[in-house]
């Protein structure tokens, strides 16, 4: 752990949370997001018009189109490239999470609740950050702010924290392994930096959390937890909440969009104190397997994936999930591999719904999608993860590596004889080969074939 000296010593002026300089309402967010999503033609209609002629009936106190920048921080509309600045939002769509809440009484308790958790998955690095201020960083400001108020409160008697404190021990952190960090500088009285004024004019996290939540009280210079929602919080969420599984979705852009966008079934209600009850439950993503891939059919996984609608996906987000270190958790003495379904799904569609195996193979119409039922196929097994990535350093849950293939070539490869295993496998080995080497794969033939056992 650093002095407080060593860590003053490492701020410079924009070492601080820092999302963009647009309305932080979150209600205005999703009326800019209702707004979108009445667009009759995204690919012909002038956004930016269509939206100063349309913002007054969606009760949107401005014209100015940018708010739908916030709606894409709040996870309500997809955005293809996180941190570059957009050149339009004609291949975004309105996602998931929005429906589930424009299905809902606005502002009621199922709203509220929603709500409350897209604030939770908030995260720094901004996805809309196109400045790069914080390029890097991995953490999540509301529940990081209220981990530090609480422990400050339970192990050190200290209710409350300035503004100052807040924005040179809280705000500047990178990652959630700075907590003990930042409430031991606090506890102890650690100086401020001198850089406060400038990170309260530039960061604009401070305001989002305090006009969107009711977890804090904003009072005067100080900061503190709401006593109607604190403890609650603590017991009915966080204390049970899978942290693991939480931090490992910041790492990879694919599947920070894939927890952002899709419900995540945390149930708290932040808005409103001591309401709280079942919501519907929703699917849970990047479903982890014990089993190595090549002695399971994955149907889990790839129901998961017939559960995504397709229209939500902008493909752009799938690129470069293959250079990001995999995360692989433990369930007892096993190893956990966790699998994107977002991925399958992006790399079904580039396939156009057709079996890669023999794009003439039919299938049955999908119920959910009304197309061809396809299934994904990670060709090198996810099972190897951990060994792709010290000989290649590659991820191998990237669309390189996944085929779309039909039920039956799906199964063939799994449980088919040896022979037939062959020949599927050399084939779809001959496909892949380029995928492969374009983002340096060089796996041979035989070594594939020895990951198989045949």
């Amino acid at each position: 752990m650093r002095t407080f000296q060593e860590k003053l010593d490492s701020l410079s002026d924009s070492s601080v949370w820092t999302f963009t300089k647009q309305d932080v309402s979150f209600d205005n967010a999703f009326r800019a997001a209702q707004l979108f999503n009445s667009i009759p033609d995204y690919e012909h209609t002038p956004i930016q018009k269509y939206f100063s002629d349309h913002y007054l009936e969606y009760g949107i106190s401005s014209n100015n189109y940018r708010v739908l920048v916030m709606a894409q921080l709040f996870g309500l509309i997809t955005k293809g490239e996180f941190y570059e600045r957009g050149s339009g939002y004609k291949n975004e769509r309105v996602t998931p999470v929005f429906e589930l809440l424009n299905s809902c009484d606005f502002g009621g308790t199922d709203y509220n609740i929603y709500k409350s958790e897209q604030l939770l998955k908030l995260k720094i690095h901004a996805i809309i950050d196109s400045a790069n201020n914080n390029p890097g960083w991995e953490i999540l400001p509301v529940p990081f702010l209220f981990q530090v108020l609480y422990k400050l409160k339970k192990e050190h008697g200290i209710s409350q924290i300035s503004t100052s404190q807040y924005y040179t021990y809280v705000a500047t952190c990178q990652l959630h392994e700075e907590l003990d960090e930042a409430v031991k500088f606090i506890a102890e009285g650690a100086p401020d930096c001198n850089y406060v004024q400038s990170y309260d004019g530039f960061s604009r996290a401070k305001i989002l959390i305090r006009d969107n939540l009711s977890l804090f009280t904003f009072q005067g210079d100080n900061i503190s937890l709401n006593s109607d929602f604190a403890d609650d919080f603590y017991e009915q969420f966080f204390k049970n909440a899978d942290w693991q599984y939480i931090y490992s979705q910041l790492h990879r852009d694919i599947d920070y969009a894939d927890f952002l966008y899709n419900y995540q079934g945390f149930c708290v209600n932040l808005i409103e104190a001591k309401k709280t009850h079942k919501l519907p439950s929703v699917r849970k993503k990047a479903m982890p397997t014990n089993k190595p891939e090549i002695e399971d059919d994955d149907q889990e996984y790839n129901e998961a994936i017939a559960d995504i609608d397709d229209s939500n996906i902008n493909l752009e987000i799938s690129k470069n999930a293959h250079t990001v270190e995999p995360q692989i958790g433990k369930c007892g003495n096993r190893k956990q591999y966790s699998k994107n379904p977002l991925l399958g799904k992006c790399a079904i569609k580039l396939a156009d719904y057709k079996c890669q195996m023999a794009t003439d193979h039919s299938s049955f119409l999908s119920g959910k999608t009304r197309k061809p039922y396809m299934e994904a196929h990670h060709l090198i097994p996810i099972c190897f993860q951990q060994e792709m990535w010290d000989k290649y350093r590659v991820n191998i849950d990237c669309v390189e590596n996944l085929i779309s293939l039909c039920p039956t070539c799906h199964k063939a490869i799994h449980y088919g004889a040896k022979e037939v295993k062959i020949q599927l496998l050399e084939e779809l080995y001959k496909m892949c080969t380029p995928k492969y080497r374009s983002i340096g794969l060089n796996i041979s033939l035989k070594e594939m074939k020895d990951l198989y056992d045949i």
